[in-house]
């Protein structure tokens, strides 16, 4: 062999280690630093999921500190209106009612302003017993932190009662148990098992580390979480130098071993995840592997170096790249999809005609239908058109268009009929085009709350005696009438005549008992529009609406003058009464509600001077 041969062959051979190495040496740090940045982002992954259940833990507390009714009576009970035992037992029965929907709630403890404890209702996954043993000293009413009750972890979440004056009136403190911190934990583990995770605050110097790994106990196995204190010289030193702004990661000795260690602190708080995981052999693995292919190859590194170098690093950084970004979206969609399944909302997405497209179990469960049949229906269907006018459709519409979201109260039906009121959320997706293509629909069941107010309503306008309208009713009913401005319309007072000696020779019981058969017998001397209402005692007014006459009231009035007049039979005795009535028109004798009831009232007492048993109209 020549010498140029020679010369040839060794600077091809050492130009061939010169690239393997100068490729190797590269691909080398560079696998070293993607490892680490892969597992950085599991850690942060990891981290954001803890961070976004623990913000739905709060918005849940403040779904149970905004409910208004309860919160009303904790306020009256600050003003001293409401005794503290009946707001306590109003207070625990709501309570007991919406706990029963939060699985993983442990239990809610409401504290008013004043300190005192309201009420302490246990959760799914709680005891009553075990809520018993939280002292309310260890609450901190500040913030999201934990409690130890039993030698178990709890995560006690806290909301503010605020008042319609925008004051703190109390407390809600929620302990849920750490399943489903644990579950997000194991189910986006990327690492092996032999990774730890706590929650860090390194400020308070504590630890609150989960355990992985199933603790068996007598009557069943779980996982726990235990809280220790930083007191490790060396565990403070680690935690403190990873602390920041963004995710860290350190690498050294702990306890005698190799570790590396990630910090990835959560928004908003005081808290961080800490990643702690025994570091692999990839580095000494690489070294071997690169000395026995730098061995093997020496005849052929130049042409493979060469071709690796020219050729194959380019793809395999765009295949890396790709494979990233393709795992990322992957734990973003996993991470909706569990979200969106998981929580205790009904969410349904429909295109901007109202058809359904996806929904959740929570939906579904709200409106009694199954996941097949809720394929073939729009939102539209469960609408409740009787409570729910075209005028507000429009309204949501156009609100959508300019401010891409709505919140309000909207009625549906079920699918077996049943009304149900929903403190509704609409969020408008828009595509490139800024064309709205999709509405994300998020419900809250409020219909306990709204037929509670309308049974209050109820209650506050009708007599409790007769069933008839009060005054507070036939006060509002007649300024209604006034103000659509009707062409004749007669005020009538009307009072029961000896009534008094019934009460005295009778009872009071009968006397009740004629009062309520005094209301039927006027209705049906009166038209079907025509209204009756008892004002207090035995005094009774009748508005007559869309008279053709004035004359027409008078003779109404005869009527009803004739009519009670006949015997009434109750229980075994027979007794009889009269009436005297006093008229009222309008616009002759006034304009509105006050004038008309004291002119008629004036009339009535003329018609008792005059003899009783006859009607009078006012001067």
């Amino acid at each position: 062999m020549s010498l140029l041969s020679r010369r040839v062959i060794i600077g091809v051979l050492i130009t061939g280690i010169i690239a393997s190495t100068s490729t190797l040496i590269p691909l080398f740090f560079y696998l070293d630093k993607t490892e680490d940045r892969q597992d950085l982002a599991y850690a942060s992954a990891q981290a954001l999921a803890v961070e976004q259940q623990l913000t739905h833990y709060e918005q849940i507390a403040q779904q149970f500190a905004s409910r208004s009714q309860i919160r009303q009576r904790l306020a009256l009970y600050l003003d001293q209106q409401l005794a503290l035992a009946q707001v306590q037992q109003e207070t625990a029965a709501r309570l007991a009612h919406a706990v029963d929907f939060i699985p993983t709630l442990v239990g809610v403890i409401r504290i008013a302003a004043n300190g005192t404890e309201i009420a302490r209702v246990a959760g799914e996954s709680g005891t009553t017993s075990l809520l018993k043993q939280v002292n309310l000293s260890q609450l901190n009413l500040h913030r999201t932190d934990y409690i130890n009750l039993s030698g178990h972890i709890y995560i006690s979440v806290v909301a503010p009662i605020i008042s319609l004056n925008n004051e703190i009136i109390g407390h809600d403190v929620l302990l849920f148990d750490q399943t489903e911190i644990i579950d997000i934990l194991e189910h986006l583990n990327k690492f092996d098992a032999t990774t730890e995770f706590s929650l860090l605050h390194l400020t308070r110097k504590v630890e609150l580390h989960f355990s992985l790994t199933p603790i068996a106990t007598a009557a069943s196995t779980e996982f726990n979480a235990n809280v220790r204190e930083l007191i490790n010289s060396e565990a403070v030193t680690v935690a403190h130098a990873l602390v920041g702004q963004q995710p860290q990661l350190h690498s050294g000795v702990f306890h005698n071993l190799h570790h590396r260690h990630f910090y990835i602190p959560l928004s908003e708080s005081n808290w961080g995840l800490w990643v702690t995981q025994p570091e692999t052999s990839l580095r000494e693995e690489l070294l071997v592997e690169l000395l026995w292919v730098s061995g093997i190859i020496f005849l052929i590194v130049a042409i493979g170096a060469y071709l690796l170098k020219l050729y194959m690093r380019p793809i395999i950084q765009q295949q890396q790249l790709q494979q990233q970004q393709l795992q990322a979206l992957n734990r973003q969609l996993q991470l909706a999809g569990m979200v969106f399944e998981k929580t205790h909302e009904a969410i349904v997405i429909t295109d901007v005609d109202l058809r359904i497209k996806r929904a959740n179990q929570a939906f579904l469960n709200l409106l009694n239908l199954s996941s097949k049949e809720i394929k073939q229906h729009s939102l539209s269907d469960f609408i409740d058109s009787n409570k729910v006018s075209l005028r507000l459709t429009e309204t949501v519409r156009k609100h959508l268009q300019q401010q891409d979201g709505w919140q309000g109260e909207i009625w549906y039906r079920t699918a077996k009929g049943e009304p149900i009121a929903a403190l509704q959320t609409i969020t408008a997706v828009r595509n490139q085009e800024r064309t709205v293509t999709q509405l994300i629909h998020i419900f809250n069941d409020v219909t306990a709350d709204q037929l509670a107010v309308e049974n209050i309503k109820q209650q506050a306008l009708t007599d409790p005696l007769t069933g008839l309208p009060n005054r507070a009713a036939i006060n509002h009913q007649i300024t209604v009438l006034l103000h659509n401005a009707p062409t004749h319309l007669a005020v009538l007072f009307l009072d029961l005549d000896k009534f008094k000696p019934i009460n005295d020779t009778y009872g009071h019981d009968v006397g009740d008992q004629l009062l309520r058969c005094i209301g039927p017998r006027i209705k049906a001397q009166l038209r079907h529009h025509d209204v009756v209402a008892r004002i207090g005692g035995d005094e009774f007014v009748i508005v007559l609406n869309a008279l053709t006459e004035p004359k027409d009231a008078e003779a109404i009035a005869q009527k009803l003058v004739l009519a009670l007049q006949q015997p009434f039979v109750l229980e075994q005795h027979t007794v009889t009464v009269g009436a005297s009535v006093g008229i009222a028109l309008y616009p002759q004798h006034g304009e509105d509600y006050e004038t008309l009831l004291n002119k008629a009232d004036n009339a009535m007492y003329r018609a008792k001077e005059s003899g009783r048993n006859r009607y009078c109209v006012a001067e």
